[in-house]
């Protein structure tokens, strides 16, 4: 394994922990101080305590941005390995897309 699909493979398990994550805080309310949730710029307080995501926000923003993200990466990892038999990657199917010549009817058996 090259260390592209390694790192592809790295982010894939990434992803999904964060899928699992966000999944089970909408569930039971767990992993609510998760690094993952915390906000970029200024964390939330209310009372001196760190406030946990909305769930709207787990459920609407973050779930879907990381599930895109995953299929993204398979799509990528799909595009570096090679067919189950094949012997050399993947490669472009652009002849096979190119329009061929429009063949008479009369041709045509």
């Amino acid at each position: 394994m090259n260390p592209k699909e390694r790192a592809i493979l790295e982010r894939i398990n990434t992803l999904e922990e964060a899928i699992t994550r966000g999944r089970e805080y909408l569930e039971s309310g767990a992993h609510a101080d998760w690094h993952g949730f915390r906000p970029v710029f200024v964390p939330k307080t209310r009372d001196g305590k760190p406030v946990p995501p909305h769930r709207d926000w787990v459920r609407n923003v973050f779930l879907p941005a990381r599930e895109k993200a995953l299929r993204d990466a398979e799509r990528l990892l799909e595009r570096h390995r090679p067919f189950a038999g094949a012997a050399g990657p993947i490669r472009s199917n652009r002849a096979s897309l190119r329009l061929q010549p429009r063949q008479e009817l009369d041709e045509v058996p």
